[in-house]
């Protein structure tokens, strides 16, 4: 309990009472220091989790004393180290490493998971990187459901860059971002960390240290204009925007790469993992960040081949979820899903490329479906890994992947018409319409890439795309024609009024006539006028045509292609044109009026009065965006998995 509520001073008087009860030739069996709670966390347990790192060097002893406990479990077989690493507690691993470097502590926990699958799992990624340096062996140990650490790598798209979805903005931010960050190096982490902490020996305000000791690490020391200070200022700012929500981050991307860079070992072993995919065990794949391959050959040298040690519970850690935060097991992953093709189904571009940059012939691996990467990657819809393959392979190796079929004779135009789960993985935009002229993209890019004959393939379904298409697709058709109905009822309705209005206003002269000529036809704003009212009873006429085609279309599966898009897309233009040349018409006409009387405000009543054509256009820039998107872009682009909300 003192532990628990962060009382430092109780619990120094605790230690030290039970030390002198029990003796100081060792630790007992029976050892106060080792009672636990109904989830059979010992006071070390529930220390490391808080990040007391002075509660924990009590509990151990100055010298390591009492270091044994670090390998007390707890009901989930987690040890304090484990309980470090679960709550991203880097300093207080970083401290209980060094002092059990001489003894053997379980590094698994009951459910298999090392502290490197949690911790990547989790995304946190710089205590990854110095898992790696501290515990080089987990870099290539299999979890029970034999994924590699790479593989639930592979499985965080979140974690890349290439896996996220950043809107302008935060793109032009992230990248500003990532000229600040500077790459892991893990062991000067770990000796800067150990610095501090031979530092701070007070136990009862250390966590009070710790907090002040960060914030003061983001401001520099002397306010000196340097290339230092603007770097130090910049990354504060960075921060507090990821922080609020209003930016991204570039660290974690930098962290994922390196990462990636490091959880591998020799190309001999990566390939003798490959040579044992048909004996059912999981592949370990060497990787490098995307394009820099001399990274493998330097890391060669710095990790040793980590043997797999076959013995149950040899090693054992912990995997448990921080609170309110369900841990997401990897228990319904293909045990044949090697981190290459596990990269391909979630999008992560960096390490599709760099692992067929070492390993060619990883370009050949299959699934429990028999499924390839190509088809992996259109199943779920990744169409930047569809790109990249294409660009990077060559053309009879790429042609070779397109002529594979899965187990159910599904050809790569099946799974794009939306056979199995790839019906399931929706794009990153919103609305049935919308989503109808992705499905059409993409379905006609994929067939694009294969041979014309495969449009009358059959699947053992007796199946060809066509009819999976059209069956898959059929509610959404019908969504899709409904609100396209609702739209052009409603825009259709504003145009008719839009022509009405500016057919009467452009028959009305203002002035009057002499003898049929207007009194006003050498003043600028009666032909600003005149010009105003004809283009919006042009457009309105325009827009509402435009309306009346897509009500009277068949709305077929085809039309979702162009043919609906390119009329709902001049339709909205003509109708935001003809409702600004209305305005701008009454504008110039009431100029003659106001212009004498109120000519000091006249301009600032003018601008009143564009406000709600100003709203308009606002509000429907993201459906223009995605109009334009879905009409001129050739490549569809990804799925939402990794999708910034």
């Amino acid at each position: 309990m003192a532990v628990n509520d962060g009382k430092p001073e109780l619990v120094n008087i605790f230690v030290s009472a039970i030390i002198e009860h029990e003796g100081r030739e060792g630790l007992k069996s029976d050892s106060a220091l080792k009672s636990t709670n109904e989830r059979g966390d010992t006071p070390l347990h529930l220390a490391a989790s808080r990040g007391f790192i002075g509660m924990c060097k009590c509990i151990i002893g100055e010298h390591g004393e009492r270091k044994d406990l670090i390998k007390v479990m707890n009901n989930k077989g987690e040890t304090p180290l484990f309980r470090a690493v679960l709550t991203c507690q880097t300093q207080t691993f970083v401290y209980l490493h060094h002092v059990s470097k001489d003894i053997e502590v379980p590094l698994t926990n009951n459910d298999g998971d090392t502290i490197l699958h949690v911790a990547i799992w989790r995304e946190f990624l710089d205590l990854a990187v110095i898992i790696t340096h501290c515990y080089p062996k987990l870099i290539d140990t299999y979890n029970k459901d034999k994924a590699t650490p790479l593989k639930v790598l592979a499985s965080r798209p979140s974690a890349f860059k290439s896996g996220t979805n950043l809107t302008g903005w935060k793109q032009i931010l992230y990248y500003c971002q990532s000229m600040l960050v500077e790459p892991l190096d893990a062991e000067k982490a770990i000796k800067s960390y150990m610095e501090k902490i031979e530092k701070s020996d007070d136990h009862d305000h250390q966590a009070l240290e710790i907090e002040t000791e960060k914030a003061q690490s983001l401001i520099p020391q002397k306010c000196t204009f340097s290339v230092g200070f603007v770097k130090s200022i910049l990354q504060l700012a960075f921060k507090g925007l990821s922080l609020s929500g209003l930016g991204v981050t570039a660290k974690e991307f930098e962290f994922a790469a390196d990462l990636a860079s490091t959880i591998q070992g020799p190309q001999e072993n990566i390939k003798r993992e490959f040579a044992l995919k048909n004996e059912k065990k999981e592949t370990l794949v060497g990787v490098t960040k995307a394009g820099i391959i001399d990274i493998v050959n330097e890391l060669q040298t710095k990790v040793p081949s980590a043997q797999h040690d076959t013995s149950p519970n040899k090693d054992s850690t912990v995997r448990v979820a921080l609170k309110n935060i369900k841990y997401k097991s990897v228990e319904s992953v293909d045990k044949y899903e090697t981190a290459f093709l596990a990269a391909a189904k979630n999008g992560i571009v960096e390490i599709v490329f760099a692992l067929q940059s070492v390993i060619p012939s990883a370009i050949h691996e299959t699934n429990s479906n028999n499924e390839n990467v190509l088809l992996v990657a259109v199943k779920n819809r990744q169409t930047n890994v569809v790109e990249v393959l294409r660009k990077s392979l060559d053309k009879e190796l790429f042609d070779s992947l397109i002529f594979e079929v899965d187990n159910r004779e599904n050809t790569l135009l099946h799974l794009a018409a939306g056979t199995t789960s790839g019906s399931e993985r929706t794009w990153k935009i919103v609305g049935a319409a919308m989503q109808m002229m992705w499905d059409i993209k993409w379905y006609q890019y994929i067939r694009d890439l294969v041979p014309e004959h495969f449009i009358f393939r059959n699947n053992k379904d007796n199946k060809t795309a066509g009819d999976i298409f059209k069956q898959r697709h059929k509610d959404l058709v019908k969504e899709s024609s409904d609100w396209l109905k609702d739209t052009s009822k409603s825009c259709s309705v504003v145009a008719a009024l839009i022509a009405g209005v500016s057919f009467a206003t452009s028959t009305t002269v203002p002035g009057g006539t002499d003898k049929g000529k207007p009194q006003l036809e050498d003043q600028p704003a009666f032909d600003l006028f005149a010009i105003a009212s004809l283009i919006g009873l042009f457009f309105s006429v325009t827009a509402l045509i435009m309306f009346l085609a897509i009500l009277t279309s068949r709305k077929q599966a085809e039309d979702f292609r162009k043919s609906l898009p390119m009329k709902l897309l001049f339709g909205l233009s003509s109708l935001f044109v003809s409702i600004a040349s209305m305005l701008l018409s009454f504008c110039a006409a009431h100029f003659f009026v106001l212009k004498d009387k109120y000519k000091n405000v006249l301009f600032p009543i003018y601008a009143a009065t564009c406000l709600p054509v100003t709203f308009y256009a606002v509000v429907q820039f993201p459906l223009y965006a995605d109009l334009l998107k879905v009409i001129f872009k050739r490549v569809p682009q990804p799925s939402n998995k990794g999708n910034h909300l």
